[in-house]
């Protein structure tokens, strides 16, 4: 067979497609070199854009070789089904300067729209070059190499580019000296310059690649940049240069006319998503295995977003989240801080917005709290935790909101407040209603604040000492003296009540056993998670003194060294307003969970080298995620559901995505079997959530949370029902349990006039429900 495509990319990579026999027919150039700007004497040269709006059709293949941009006025519409393969012209080295690389990437520049629509059976793929080798078996002369593959795994990343939307909406771009609102800025990724370099389709205009507003782009936060909606964007993220990296998705200054709908990033190098202002809201998002951040919000982004649901790499990952609130022209929180008429109570300037994404039903899944960084190949520099891999990073006055959702297995705190003097969040950042799942591990212990010191006297005869911080992963000394003339029991209990008492252990540790025995373990929202593991075995008794019964016992009396667990507040940093927990306290706050809450997924597996195995992450029937379980939920969402996090009874990835074709994301889809409907009904009475808030059906009664099936009854008028009958055809409602169904018969004699007879009744019991019969008297042939 000989495999199709269309080529994509400068005209010198195409020859080469020519000349290959497995290329030879079918080919279409349907790209050419032009001016992404037509402003005559712009000096732009060597861009690659489209000149009139296209289609691309799921009967070919496309081929990206290097940065395409949909310019001003042109939009790109790429069909269900439809398979994008892209590459970059460079080997896997580390060369000294890539920032003229030929790299496969689709840019909608502003104004210009994607509308890559898919659907479930048919999502839209774009993907490396080796995928589509590996499917047809032959080499393509779009990588370096001359071999056919391999197919890229979990791990394989930075293999083209990445998809990315430029708009006209609100960003926060702040001048270093001012502190005022630039309001337009030059997206991460691609280096501009003033003329083309090496390569000569370098992006030499800054407008190919600016977004938000400025004096030629009025700003307009409902700016429609297309359609993305089951869409798969899979191994890209290639870094040009320390720091000049491609995210998966990329949007900057997107609006809210957009659609983001159903997008899969999977094993990107850089973040999965991430936000430059802007003002788009998304829904069922699936981040795989990305080597940065999953999500990335910045520069004052104010989108609405649920259901969203990623998943870490071992080895390579930054924070589930990181989120800024503003962006400056330095690095200096002076540039921040002159955002601010206030710095102190945080109030801003006329024309400056912070970052403010309200989310609801988020899963964030670390790479494991045992995750020990082992090594990843990468194509050029290293990503690996610049800032940590912490649930939730904030920085530069974030003022986001997260509510009904789920942080868990990361290998440090949930939260990491990264500035220091409270300047991490704004006045009103929110995180509630939320599960605190499972952090930290022996490689990455938790700091703590708790500190335990102190002499108790128990019975008059006992003092036990508690000495050193509570601090985890730190030997914790409990001295207790020698005791004689008492049994077992006695002494035993002695040093129970005297641990008891003591306020550094009473106030996060429960003291129990019986008799000799003595245990301690974790309180409830107490500041160590961990178990202390003191068993102390009884004292010197008449005669008799017991061995120790484990490596932190003593017998008689002495000292015995214990490890701490860790800590359970799981926030790194100091902020005000305290988010999940009180760092002094550690109360629980705001309806968030306690902490190393197990979420209850329906599976969860790792191997030896922590690498996921298989995960269903939809609620057990016993998880705390749901609230027939006790969960308290945060109202306001776009869509009101049930439960914590990004899933209920159905999995929404399944099928479409790459990660539930590799078999390691598991559960039922809808319609599969799930046992949820395609829409979400929290009061069962047959009618989507999504509608019951809609004027339409508000104004007719209907509520969510509330059955509203007596309302049915004002649908089914008189005019309906008469409206429903044919020529012969008669429609009698059920009045009553009793049914009578009374068909009139007219006789005649003549043939010309007709008198009533006899009618013909039948009488019988309907169901309870309500019903509707139908005679229908079958037509004479």
């Amino acid at each position: 067979m000989t495999p199709k495509c269309h080529s994509l990319g400068v005209l010198t990579g195409l020859a080469a497609a020519v000349t290959s026999t497995a290329f030879a027919a079918q080919i279409d150039v349907i790209t050419t070199l032009a001016p992404l700007n037509s402003t005559v004497g712009s000096g732009v040269n060597g861009v690659n854009a489209l000149t009139t709006s296209q289609t691309w059709t799921k009967n070919n293949d496309y081929f990206l070789t290097d940065k395409v941009f949909i310019p001003n006025g042109v939009t790109l519409t790429i069909e269900p089904g439809t398979k994008i393969y892209a590459s970059t012209s460079d080997p896997n080295g580390t060369p000294t300067n890539r920032a003229d690389d030929k790299v496969g990437s689709l840019v909608a520049a502003r104004g210009g729209r994607l509308v890559a629509d898919g659907t479930a059976a048919e999502p839209i793929v774009f993907t490396s070059v080796r995928e589509w080798e590996v499917a047809n078996g032959v080499d393509s002369p779009f990588d370096a190499d001359a071999a056919v593959g391999p197919a890229p795994t979990a791990t394989d990343a930075g293999l083209w580019g990445g998809v990315v939307l430029l708009g006209n909406a609100y960003i926060c771009h702040l001048d270093g000296t001012t502190g005022n609102n630039l309001g337009n800025a030059v997206i991460e990724g691609f280096v501009p310059s003033s003329s083309p370099s090496d390569d000569s389709d370098a992006p030499a205009l800054p407008d190919a690649i600016e977004y938000g507003f400025d004096s030629s782009r009025p700003r307009d936060d409902d700016d429609d940049s297309g359609v993305l909606r089951y869409l798969s964007i899979r191994h890209g993220g290639y870094e040009f240069d320390a720091g000049k990296e491609i995210n998966g998705l990329t949007l900057g200054g997107v609006g809210a006319g957009t659609v983001i709908d159903h997008i899969e990033v999977y094993a990107n190098q850089d973040d999965g998503i991430e936000f430059f202002g802007g003002t788009v809201s998304t829904s069922h998002i699936v981040l795989a295995f990305n080597q940065d951040d999953s999500f990335d919000f910045d520069s004052g982004h104010t989108g609405r977003h649920q259901f969203l649901f990623s998943i870490q790499n071992p080895g390579f990952a930054d924070g589930g989240w990181e989120a800024d609130g503003i962006e400056g022209t330095t690095a200096t929180q002076p540039a921040y801080d002159a955002a601010f008429s206030d710095v102190t109570n945080k109030v801003l300037k006329a024309g400056i917005t912070l970052s403010k994404p309200i989310v609801y039903n988020a899963t964030l899944i670390g790479p494991g709290r045992a995750n020990t960084f082992s090594a990843i190949a990468q194509n050029f520099g290293q990503v690996l935790t610049e800032k940590g891999n912490y649930g939730l990073i904030f920085d530069d006055y974030f003022n986001g909101e997260l509510y009904n959702s789920v942080i868990d297995d990361f290998s440090q705190d949930a939260l990491f407040l990264r500035d220091s003097a409270n300047k991490s969040t704004g006045a009103t950042a929110a995180i509630a209603h939320n599960t605190i799942g499972r952090f930290g591990s022996a490689v990455n212990p938790q700091a703590d604040t708790a500190t335990a010191a102190g002499t108790i006297t128990a019975g008059g005869d006992i003092a036990v000492t508690v000495t050193g911080a509570l601090v985890a992963g730190s030997p914790l000394t409990v001295n207790v003296p020698a005791i004689t003339g008492d049994t077992a029991a006695v002494w035993g209990g002695k040093v129970r009540a005297a641990l008891a008492a003591l306020p550094a252990i009473n106030n996060d540790y429960n003291v129990t056993g019986s008799g000799a025995a003595i245990a301690i373990s974790t309180k409830v929202n107490a500041a160590n998670d961990g178990t202390l593991n003191i068993a102390l075995a009884n004292g010197s008794t008449t005669g008799v003194t017991a061995a120790p019964t484990s490596a932190n016992t003593v017998a008689g009396g002495g000292s015995a060294s214990v490890t701490v667990g860790t800590n359970s507040s799981y926030v790194t940093g100091s902020n005000t307003p305290n988010l999940i927990y009180n760092a002094i306290s550690s109360a629980v706050l705001d309806n968030n969970s306690p902490s190393n809450t197990d979420p209850g997924y329906t599976a969860y597996t790792r191997d030896g080298g922590n690498f996921l195995t298989a995960v269903d992450p939809r609620p057990a029937s016993g998880s705390p995620l749901l609230k027939t379980n006790g969960a308290t939920l945060k109202s306001g969402a776009p869509v009101p559901v049930d439960y914590r996090g990004a899933f209920g009874d159905y999995n929404w990835a399944a099928g479409w995505t790459k990660f539930s074709a590799t078999g390691v994301l598991q559960g039922a889809g809808e319609n599969t079997g799930g046992g949820e409907p395609p829409f979400a009904d929290i009061d069962e009475d047959g009618v989507d959530d999504a509608l019951e808030v809609t004027p339409a059906l508000v104004a007719l009664g209907f509520e969510v949370g509330t059955d509203d099936t007596a309302l049915f009854a004002s649908i089914y008028t008189t005019d309906a029902i008469e409206d429903l009958v044919t020529g012969n055809q008669m429609i009698v409602q059920k009045v009553g349990d009793q049914v009578t169904l009374s068909i009139p018969v007219f006789r005649s004699t003549t043939l010309e006039t007709f008198t009533p007879a006899p009618a013909l009744d039948a009488t019988f019991t309907g169901a309870p429900d309500k019903e509707f019969y139908r005679i229908e008297i079958p037509t004479a042939e």
